[in-house]
């Protein structure tokens, strides 16, 4: 994959969060006041991602085991 100018195998960084683009879409139809879309792109918590561009990256990759449920989601089922 070439990102930029440069090819990369490994790119890390924000998940894209899709509410941007449906606020800037709700304020521009008159939807959503000045405010209310200055309010609504306010820093939510983000979220990292890890993309392997290559077959180069994936060597990297080791299978070790999996996570139960309710540690992944930090809550425990009732």
């Amino acid at each position: 994959m070439v990102y930029g100018r440069s090819n990369y195998d490994f790119i890390y960084g924000p998940v894209a969060n899709d509410d941007v683009y449906t606020t800037f879409t709700l304020y521009t139809a008159g939807v959503l006041s000045k405010e209310q879309t200055v309010e609504a792109l306010k820093v939510k918590k983000l979220y990292d991602q890890l993309v392997l561009t290559s077959e180069t990256a994936l060597v990297f990759l080791k299978f070790i085991g999996t996570v139960p449920e309710e540690e992944f989601y930090g809550t425990a089922k009732i």
